[in-house]
């Protein structure tokens, strides 16, 4: 039986990434990767590294049975309805522009959260960032939990944040962030499934736009719909 949070060596995460261990390697030491060691001793957390991948919309090989995975027409949407829209942040960089969000969108009992409070949201919010940044390109970045909210959260929220200006974030793409997809999870299968539909409707320029954009929430839960794979 396959260890699904197994330690991995560089040259099998090579392989679960499909990716040359030369172009992985340089990503890791480059912080894009979440790995811990340097050169010869890189080492990798298979969850982790999935994570990673789904939200950069890459493909895992041998992902943990994605093709028996059974999901809601489209999650990110889903979530995102139940969610909110929070304009005119003013974080200087990552770690502020997180906590700004925080602290101003709808509060977590409102969202049905209730196992946690904000304090101890933000804290795991900005844990996951010291882990590898959450930017994913084209100006956006998807802060997230390293583990589910579990139980206390009956359904998914996407909660979308938006800078009055963009901020260095580390991104793969070196683009500068002006909105955040902030992700609450309550499985580990269902946040995984929220950054592969995030990472797949950006993709698309109209939804990018919309995404950054509009004011109108329906409106881009509407266009996310539309989005086939």
């Amino acid at each position: 039986m396959t260890d699904t949070n197994a330690d991995l060596d560089l040259p099998s995460t090579a392989t679960l990434l499909d990716l040359p261990e030369r172009t992985l390697r340089r990503w890791a030491e480059n912080g894009a990767v979440p790995s811990r060691g340097s050169n010869g001793s890189l080492r990798f957390q298979r969850n982790d590294v999935i994570e990673w991948a789904r939200s950069m919309g890459m493909r895992v090989q041998g992902g943990a049975n994605d093709q028996q995975r059974k999901h809601e027409p489209n999650a990110l949407a889903s979530a995102l309805r139940r969610g909110a829209l929070v304009d005119d942040l003013t974080g200087r960089d990552s770690y502020s522009a997180i906590e700004d969000l925080v602290r101003h969108m709808p509060s977590l009992s409102e969202f049905g959260v209730a196992n946690i409070d904000s304090d101890t949201l933000l804290a795991r919010l900005i844990a996951r960032e010291h882990l590898a940044s959450t930017a994913i390109g084209y100006g956006f970045a998807v802060p997230h939990c390293r583990s589910p909210l579990g139980a206390g959260l009956g359904q998914c929220i996407v909660v979308l944040g938006r800078l009055r200006s963009a901020v260095d974030w580390h991104s793969i793409d070196g683009s500068p962030v002006d909105t955040m997809i902030l992700v609450l999870s309550n499985r580990l299968e269902t946040q995984l499934e929220l950054l592969r539909r995030i990472a797949l409707a950006l993709r698309v320029p109209e939804a990018r736009q919309l995404v950054r954009s509009s004011g109108d929430l329906t409106s881009i839960c509407d266009a996310i719909e539309a989005i086939r794979e």
